[in-house]
Order: structure tokens, then C-alpha cells, then sequence
């Protein structure tokens, strides 16, 4: 990255200086899993802890703070760093063990998302929702994640006087509430559109910056800043000892165990949207739907989720396939992987997924969109599915933008989604900005705090030391 964008900071971060301009989307991703929580549990550490020097550049600090850790062995889990108003910890072990972890580090912050944004947002029909995520007919939580919540779940209570009732299907609900309100309600926000965008570059679109053809995802998460919310924003580092995963994070909020935006240690990425042209509303029951964010974490978590030999965007395509009839509410979902695999099918992919059929459509750059070169943009629309192409104001403007598609270093990525695909005339807010360069391991993060998320300071994060390598 260009020295003009940054500042020193602390072990796990250099910030940097933004610009001024626009905004970031947001909503929702997913996962699902393998069968095998490990053996052990929250209280028998088997594991050992990942290194923990910092969790960035030695020369870009963020303290390696142990806030909200504990002495206790049982807690498979450390605070690295506060800065920039993230949370960032690491978890290690198995699922019941980081889901401890997880909960009992994160705890009065999940509890806040859920009593003012989680709970609120079901307008009266919470009770259903707690009904409709356990039935396996109508969704499809991997057994793997009901037990790690279970134990996120016992974190939280043990680590809070006010988390009584609180259980795993609280938990399971701050990761699936959208999926949920869709199946029941058909709506989402109120019907109000939600944002969130993303450009992919690779190859030739970076050829000759400061990239030098590597691929960058840079990514804006709009949603509205409600309460609970805002200042929970965390990264989650997960360090797994089960033999077919992988090191894999997720940056979100507090009480997501699943991926609204994801990377993990082979430098696949993955990040979520919400689809807004008409999907919601059409799920029906029976279809034993995987939530989107769990599908997600799949596909990052394992090491070759779909066993064809390499870790790269077709396992997010597969991980989505394997819920046949698509998902409870509309989404989209982007992927990178690094460019020095090669082909493009291989290196960037955009799914369009919704309840009603077709279930699945994916785009390549290959597809004859407005967007030239080695580069993949999307916002919240169809474009290739049903042949909608239907290109919002903020499409054409990056379309516009973009010129020939060539000479998009770090910077200028940065930049072009910043003054050219953010939703500041739509109403919506801008909660998360960010960049992942996959060859690099580095992410780039800003977060919504007194102003929107892309007028405040960036933190950077080297992957590598995050998972304590």
C-alpha cells in the first residue's frame, strides 16, 4: 500500500489516514460444516496456543491486549487488540473450545447486539423464530455449529450476571436472523433496500501498480446504524485443531461464529450482500435451507472444502450448492482467491442466490456485463441471473469510473469504491470499509463510529501474525 494512506498504530494494525467519501454495504453470509466438533471441550485444553506476537506487522502495532481474557486454561482465547473501535481475539482448539472462547470473551457485547438490534428486529415474532431455526426441515444447521454455540452460549453465561436464558439458539438467531425473518415475515428492513458493494481485481486490471497482478477485494457493508450494532465490531481469528480445517477469520460483530466477510489461511475471501430485487418473501417450507453466512464459513473453513485439489472460489460456489434450493432470503455473495492461480473462473466469482428458482446463479468476469477486463463488481442486484442485468446507479458508476479496467493498484481500488460506489444519496449508512489482498495477507478496515466508516481511521492487519504463524 502507498505510505500516504497509512500510520503508524499497534501490534495488530497501522492505520491510516481516509479520504473523505462514501459508504459500504452490508448483510449477511453464512455457513455450514463438516460433522466433527472434535474431541475435548470448553474446559479440557488440548490444544496448544497459536503464537501470540501481535496480531500485525511488527512495525504496525495494536496493543496485544489481554482485555477480557482470562487466567482460566478453559478459555481457548485471547483479546489482540482493540484498536479502531474493533475487537479483534483468537480462538483456538476445537468448536466447543473456541465457541467458549468465543462467547465468554465477546460476551456483554453479543449480549448488546442481541437485546437492542437481534431481538428488536423481529417485530413481536422472536418466540417463531426460535421454533423455525430448530427445525431441520426448514433449515439446516451443520451439528457441528449447534454444539460450538451451545458452548458460545455457556461462555456468555458464565461470563455475564445478565445472560440467565440465554442459549445457543440465541446465538444461532444473531447468525441467521435475516435467513429467519425471510422465511417468516418475507421482509427485510422494513422493505427499505440495504446496501453493500464489491470490486475484485486481478491480473492484467493490476498489472503494473503496486499490485503488480495480484488480486484485491475492496468492500463497503451498508446497513443502517442502529443500536447494538454499532461499536461491536469484531474480528474473530480462528485457530481449529480439527485435522480437514483450516486458520479462517470473520469480521463482523459480536456473536457471529459464522461469515458476514471472511479470509482465511490459503487467502480465499469471501464477503456478503443482500439481493433486493423481489427475492424476499419466497421461502417455503421443507427445504432444509443452509443460512447463507454458515455456507460461507464452509467454504472457508476447510481446507479443500469441495476436494478438487485447491482452495479458491469453487469451493464457495459448492459450499452454496450444497443447499439445493438456494437459501431462505435473498442474497449475493462474492469471492476471491489469489491471482496466482490462474485462471479467472478459479480467482473471482459473484452468486446470486435466492428462494425461488433459479436457486443459483454464478458470474465470471467471462459474463458480457459493463465492467471490462479482469475485474468483478457487484452491489445488490441481478445481473446474470435470469439475464436481469440489472445495473444500479452505483454499477454505472463504477462502469464509468473504471475506464479500460487496467492500472487498479491497492489505492487506486480503494479509491474508485470510496468516491464511486457508496449509497450516500440512497439513505443507507456505511458500516464497514474495507480491502483484502489475498497474495499479500492483508487487510485493510474501517469501521462506522462518529461518521461514516469510510471517513474514519483504517486499521491494517497482517493475516499471518492474526493466526499466530
Amino acid at each position: 500500500m502507498q505510505t500516504n494512506r497509512r500510520m503508524c498504530a499497534s501490534p495488530s494494525v497501522t492505520t491510516r489516514p481516509v479520504l473523505w467519501l462514501f459508504t459500504l454495504c452490508v448483510v449477511t453470509v453464512l455457513v455450514s460444516m463438516s460433522g466433527c466438533s472434535g474431541s475435548g471441550s470448553p474446559g479440557t485444553p488440548d490444544d496448544d496456543e497459536p503464537d501470540d506476537d501481535a496480531a500485525a506487522d511488527d512495525d504496525d502495532a495494536g496493543d496485544d491486549d489481554d482485555t477480557g481474557s482470562s487466567d482460566d486454561d478453559s478459555v481457548h482465547g485471547t483479546v489482540l487488540s482493540t484498536d479502531g473501535g474493533v475487537t479483534v481475539i483468537r480462538v483456538w482448539g476445537t468448536h466447543e473450545q473456541r465457541g467458549y472462547a468465543q462467547g465468554y470473551l465477546l460476551a456483554d457485547q453479543a449480549l448488546d447486539l442481541f437485546a437492542q438490534y437481534i431481538r428488536p428486529s423481529f417485530l413481536g415474532y422472536y418466540e417463531q423464530g426460535r421454533v423455525a431455526i430448530q427445525q431441520p426441515s426448514d433449515f439446516a444447521i451443520p451439528q457441528a455449529y449447534v454444539e460450538e454455540a451451545a458452548a458460545a452460549a455457556q461462555g456468555v453465561r458464565d461470563a455475564s450476571s445478565d445472560a440467565d436464558d440465554f442459549d445457543e439458539w440465541d446465538w444461532i438467531l444473531i447468525n441467521t436472523f435475516l435467513d429467519v425473518q425471510g422465511f417468516l415475515l418475507g421482509y427485510k428492513e422494513g422493505q427499505t433496500p440495504a446496501g453493500c458493494s464489491s470490486l475484485i481485481s486481478w491480473g492484467d486490471a493490476t498489472a503494473g501498480t503496486d499490485l503488480d497482478g495480484k488480486s484485491v477485494a475492496t468492500r463497503h457493508l451498508d446497513w443502517s446504524a442502529y443500536d447494538g450494532i454499532v461499536g461491536n465490531d469484531t474480528i474473530v481469528v480462528h485457530v481449529p485443531s480439527e485435522e480437514d480445517e483450516q486458520p479462517w477469520l470473520s469480521v463482523g460483530y459480536a456473536g457471529f461464529n459464522s461469515v458476514l466477510s471472511g479470509m482465511n489461511g490459503s487467502g480465499l475471501g469471501t464477503f456478503a450482500h443482500i439481493l433486493i430485487d423481489g427475492t424476499h418473501g419466497g421461502a417455503t417450507a421443507g427445504q432444509a435451507y443452509v443460512p447463507l453466512w454458515y455456507s460461507l464459513r464452509r467454504a472457508l473453513e476447510k481446507r479443500d472444502y469441495n476436494g478438487d485439489g485447491h482452495n479458491d472460489v469453487q469451493d464457495v460456489q459448492d459450499a452454496l450448492l450444497a443447499s439445493p434450493a438456494g437459501a431462505a432470503e435473498g442474497y449475493i455473495a462474492s469471492a476471491v482467491a489469489p491471482s496466482s492461480l490462474g485462471q479467472g473462473p478459479r480467482i473471482a466469482m459473484v452468486a446470486e442466490i435466492a428462494p425461488g428458482y433459479p436457486h443459483h446463479t454464478f458470474r465470471t468476469n467471462a459474463y458480457p456485463d459493463n465492467i471490462p477486463g479482469e475485474n468483478l463488481y457487484t452491489a445488490n442486484h441481478e445481473i446474470a441471473r435470469l439475464d436481469h442485468t440489472n445495473y444500479c446507479s452505483r454499477y454505472q458508476e463504477i462502469a464509468w469510473a473504471i475506464g479500460d479496467g487496467t492500472g487498479l493498484g491497492s489505492e487506486q481500488s480503494w479509491d474508485l469504491m470510496r468516491d464511486h460506489s457508496n449509497p450516500s444519496d440512497l439513505g443507507w449508512d456505511n458500516l464497514q470499509f474495507m480491502q483484502y489482498i489475498p497474495e499479500d495477507g492483508v487487510l485493510e478496515l474501517a469501521v462506522f463510529g462518529d461518521s461514516q466508516a469510510y471517513l474514519n481511521e483504517v486499521q491494517r492487519y497482517d493475516l499471518e501474525s492474526l493466526f499466530g504463524r
